[in-house]
């Protein structure tokens, strides 16, 4: 079990590296994060409408990817907490990038969670 934690972290490094390099040139899928518990892997789309959402993967059964987190501003850089009950992730909502906590897998309220800009560049 623990060299299966070592390569899930290993791959998840790699799509990191990976994504931060194809950003500015494309629109997706970028595989983003995976579910503490394997069965599933959260994925940004660029949406020529609705610009970065969140989609989730199901990784047994059908495998068919559904929009997760699909507004009208950016939803991008999602992260699930080790236990599998949160969603953070950074939206535009307010006109800058704020950080966002949800109940995960859902349904639940988002709450910003940091004010003032989430992201420095």
């Amino acid at each position: 079990m623990r060299a299966l934690a070592c390569i899930v972290v290993i791959v998840t490094i790699v799509i990191v590296i990976i994504r931060a390099a194809l950003v500015p040139f494309a629109f997706g899928p970028f595989p983003a994060a995976f579910t503490p518990d394997g069965r599933a892997l959260l994925l940004q789309i660029r949406d020529p409408v609705t610009g970065w959402d969140i989609w989730i993967l199901p990784l047994h059964g059908e495998r068919r990817r559904q929009p997760y987190i699909r507004g009208l501003s950016d939803e991008h850089s999602p992260a699930v907490s080790p236990d599998g009950q949160w969603l953070a992730y950074v939206a535009g909502e307010s006109g800058q990038d704020e950080v966002h906590l949800r109940p995960f897998p859902g349904p639940g309220v988002p709450v910003a969670i940091s004010s003032g800009g989430a992201l420095r560049r």
